[in-house]
């Protein structure tokens, strides 16, 4: 599935999932978003998470990009 004009950022690796900061392109919908996270479980074979900025509180927005690694 190809996410044309979006980005991704790997935010944390553990032993449970990954964590991804996502930047879907206008207007992308929630059918979508949730296709992207089941290709990508199966393509890394683990659980996936994924969150936007715009979700994210303050507080842990500022974390988040500074630990951010842009895909």
């Amino acid at each position: 599935m190809a996410i044309s004009k979006g980005r991704i950022m790997l935010v944390r690796v553990r032993r449970s999932d990954i964590d991804f900061l996502v930047e879907f392109p206008p207007k992308t919908t929630r059918i979508t978003h949730a296709a992207f996270q089941r290709e990508l479980s199966s393509l890394l074979g683990c659980p996936v998470d994924m969150a936007s900025l715009h979700g994210l509180n303050d507080r842990v927005r500022q974390r988040v990009t500074q630990e951010a690694i842009p895909l």
